[in-house]
């Protein structure tokens, strides 16, 4: 492919995969690019371009604006690393900048067989957690932010290459759209739990909508280790490289073990799931037994019957009008042990 584009959240390992694939020796093509260059265009003010996009279901400020700079990047920085042929360079950026309006499916669309998609798939739990450390909803617009930072404070920046469902942010639709006073109601580890689940069925539909050339790779982790090992398949079995080393370029929050009430996020994540109201198919795409919740991190200060103990009792209180498959223990990974 001549570009390779993350497809995540943010805080699940983009920065170590984006150099881990640059740093990846003994590939069929020369690799090239940079995290998140295109963020420039997302800070000179385009929202309302892309909210303009979305609701004319056209991709002309993809066409117009976001490929031409992605290709001349892409020739930039071949340039820059001494590459003779730019044709035979790879760009690669794990960046966010497609996640807002529907940029990703108009690259999807455009650039076919050219784009590889590399979806970085962490642990739901620990990105809402990592995100609500530092704010408490992913939507520019929303005086939520403003609240808890002022509004040029760093911790506001992140959160803007984020997808928002409120109706007053001017991004166009959601593929799980909730009304502006459900969302006031949540919690901000509840908000972004709706984030990680947003671009986990988007992911879903773009697969099955987009499947003339373009590639699909997944890394699902939650450990270490499994991130490690997903860059390494990709790096190998795609790229025919001979070597890579991982380094983790980043870490949000400090872990301590056995210092997480999980329990409060089980909670919060079944309330959030009635909330929605979710259907079982949708749960299918969100939380499955193919991709289940797991709450076997190490932070964790419960045992693994007690976890067990509160799924069964959120399980037994919602359980009126929900879909058992919900919250059968078949989509939870609870920590080993008693």
């Amino acid at each position: 492919p001549q570009f390779i584009l993350g497809y995540s959240t943010g805080h699940s390992g983009s920065t170590t995969v984006q150099a881990s694939l640059l740093n990846a020796k003994g590939c069929n093509r020369s690799l090239t690019g940079k995290f998140e260059k295109v963020l420039p265009i997302e800070r000179n003010g385009i929202l309302s371009e892309i909210g303009a996009e979305v609701r004319k279901f056209d991709c002309g400020f993809t066409i117009d604006t976001v490929l031409p700079f992605l290709r001349e990047n892409a020739r930039n920085f071949a340039l820059r690393d001494g590459m003779s042929d730019v044709q035979q360079a790879t760009y690669v950026d794990m960046g966010h900048f497609h996640n807002r309006g529907r940029i990703l499916e108009c690259l999807a669309d455009q650039l076919k067989e050219q784009v590889m998609f590399v979806r970085i798939r962490r642990n739901r739990y620990a990105i809402a957690k990592s995100f609500a450390n530092i704010s408490i909803t992913p939507c520019v617009t929303s005086l939520h932010n403003d609240q808890l930072t002022p509004l040029s404070h760093k911790k506001r920046v992140h959160p803007s290459i984020a997808v928002c469902p409120r109706s007053d942010e001017g991004t166009g639709p959601v593929n799980l759209p909730v009304s502006d006073e459900v969302w006031d109601d949540m919690t901000p580890f509840q908000r972004f739990l709706w984030y990680a689940d947003e671009m986990e069925h988007r992911w879903h539909s773009l697969k099955s909508k987009y499947n003339n050339g373009q590639t699909y790779r997944e890394i699902t982790w939650t450990k270490p280790n499994e991130l490690e090992g997903g860059i390494s398949r990709i790096v190998t079995s795609d790229l025919g490289c001979t070597g890579v080393e991982v380094h983790n370029k980043k870490q949000h929050l400090h872990h301590v073990d056995k210092s997480v009430n999980c329990s409060d996020l089980i909670h919060q994540d079944i309330e959030y799931r009635g909330m929605m109201g979710y259907n079982a198919d949708t749960m299918e795409i969100l939380v499955s037994s193919k991709f289940p919740q797991r709450v076997d991190m190490e932070d964790c200060m419960e045992t693994r019957d007690e976890l067990e103990r509160v799924i069964e009792r959120e399980n037994a209180s919602t359980k009126k009008g929900s879909s058992e498959s919900r919250y059968n223990m078949g989509t939870w990974v609870l920590p080993e042990g008693p």
